[in-house]
């Protein structure tokens, strides 16, 4: 196959990975993303096992995950319009700080309530941040050029998180406990939902208004 068209030689420079990260409430965006996605995925990859642990039935158990899964159906989609009513940052930002309170309420799943409850809660709250998160991104852009680079730079930093999360939380679980976990995660996606905070105070001041 050819292409029908040349590359236009003559187009405007192509953003360059430096000039990317020089603006400074992208920075701050990608570095939030970063902790939410290392603390993420606690709940859903050790949720069952923590209920086991604590000796709620069998049945209960097997379905947590189908529960927190379809809650999160419902957290990709609701938050998306009052996303355009608000400003994506805000929202993803209101989602994150939503889904880090919720990890440290894992400690009360010990009751089958308690164990519905966080799923159904945090399954929503985690819904809103994978939704949210490319709009996001993209709202950051000046022009439409940069939405491939700043989308790829963003990920590459959030795979580092995403892969190494998880193992982290398994070695914490492993030696001390269902705490050291739990606090971790907490933590992670809080500091990471703080990050996202001081973007969007920067950004209202680029833009005059809270909306972002």
């Amino acid at each position: 196959m050819r292409p029908r068209l040349l590359p236009n030689k003559n187009g405007p420079p192509k953003a360059t990975p430096k000039q990317i990260f020089s603006n400074v409430p992208y920075r701050f965006l990608v570095a939030g993303l970063f902790f939410v996605t290392w603390g993420l995925f606690f709940p859903i990859y050790y949720l069952q096992v923590f209920a086991s642990e604590k000796g709620l039935s069998l049945n209960l158990t097997f379905y947590t995950l189908a529960i927190l899964n379809a809650a999160s159906t419902f957290g990709r989609i609701t938050p998306n319009f009052l996303a355009d009513k608000i400003g994506t940052i805000n929202m993803i930002a209101f989602m994150c700080w939503g889904a880090g309170t919720m990890c440290f309420t894992v400690f009360g799943a010990a009751t089958p309530g308690g164990l519905i409850a966080v799923a159904i809660v945090f399954g929503f709250f985690s819904g809103g941040y994978a939704s949210l998160l490319t709009p996001a991104l993209i709202s950051l852009c000046s022009k439409f050029t940069e939405i491939g680079i700043r989308l790829g730079l963003s990920f590459l930093v959030m795979s580092v998180a995403a892969l190494t999360g998880t193992p982290i939380t398994g070695e914490l679980l492993a030696r001390y406990g269902f705490y050291a976990p739990i606090i971790f995660s907490g933590i992670s996606i809080c500091l990471g939902s703080a990050l996202m905070t001081v973007t969007i105070v920067l950004q209202r001041r680029v833009k005059g208004t809270w909306k972002v």
